[in-house]
């Protein structure tokens, strides 16, 4: 459970990392730039909601842990989790 929270908690700091370099380069006018890094810290929050989100609501079987690594390495999945999250 330990690598878990430490996932949680990396996940959440990447994603703020790349949300400030995006409004650096927002406010430094490279406007296509800033919203390439917007999409990868979307991504990231992604991953930390759905980090979140596993812990403690599964029964922590094989199977469980193979569907939750497919959806984590999906962007597709990821950006779903944080726009509607």
């Amino acid at each position: 459970m330990r690598q878990i929270a430490e996932l949680s908690s990396a996940t959440l700091a990447s994603a703020r990392r790349l949300f400030n370099d995006a409004k650096l380069l927002y406010g430094a006018g490279r406007l296509p730039s800033s919203f390439v890094l917007l999409g990868l810290s979307a991504d990231e929050l992604g991953k930390h909601v759905m980090v979140t989100a596993f812990c403690g609501a599964k029964e922590d079987t094989d199977s469980e842990w193979e569907e939750f690594w497919a959806r984590f390495r999906r962007h597709e999945a990821k950006l779903d989790v944080a726009l509607v999250g």
